[in-house]
């Protein structure tokens, strides 16, 4: 079995490298790679990852831009142009944490979405996707240290899920039962 193995060296405000097989060093590298993380004023930053296969001689680039309230991304490359938006944002709702964010795959034109509210040991969740038009309701609660039960509905069939979690030395135990 061959391995992919990365060299990064850090270029004043650069990280570069390559990217080959191991075992085979002596071919040239697969691919190379750049990436730059920068503020951009305030408590903002923005990094650029590209990558550029050789063999195909195709380039990827990953931008992201984040402050304290949103996080946006972006990526494409030389072949298709631009194939993903994302927007993210965290924030406390009556003292507890709540995440939404949504990311739009330009190639399959597929928006998917999710949003996430977290109380004391409870967590509820929604999901969506444009394809399959079947928002999916999801709660997970803390029993105690030990056991995590996860009710699970589709809110368009109406099917449910249930779900529980038990630590077990170090591991986890999980069990998903589905009726009918």
């Amino acid at each position: 079995m061959t391995r992919g193995t990365s060299a990064p060296f850090k270029f004043q405000d650069y990280v570069v490298g390559f990217r080959t097989t191991l075992g085979d060093l002596r071919r040239a590298p697969e691919e190379l790679f750049a990436k730059r993380s920068f503020n951009t004023g305030g408590d903002s930053t923005a990094t650029v990852d590209a990558d550029y296969n050789i063999e195909s001689k195709r380039l990827n680039l990953n931008a992201k831009w984040s402050n304290q309230k949103i996080d946006l991304g972006a990526e494409g490359n030389s072949e298709d142009k631009l194939t993903s938006l994302s927007a993210s944002t965290n924030t406390q709702l009556n003292g507890n944490n709540l995440n939404v964010g949504a990311v739009y795959d330009m190639m399959k034109r597929r928006m998917t979405g999710t949003s996430e509210l977290e109380v004391d040991d409870t967590k509820v969740s929604l999901e969506y996707d444009n394809d399959a038009k079947d928002p999916v309701l999801s709660v997970s609660h803390k029993l105690d240290d030990k056991n995590t039960v996860e009710p699970t509905i589709s809110l368009k069939s109406g099917d449910m899920t249930y779900g529980w979690t038990r630590k077990i030395n170090g591991g986890e135990l999980n069990t998903r039962l589905h009726p009918g």
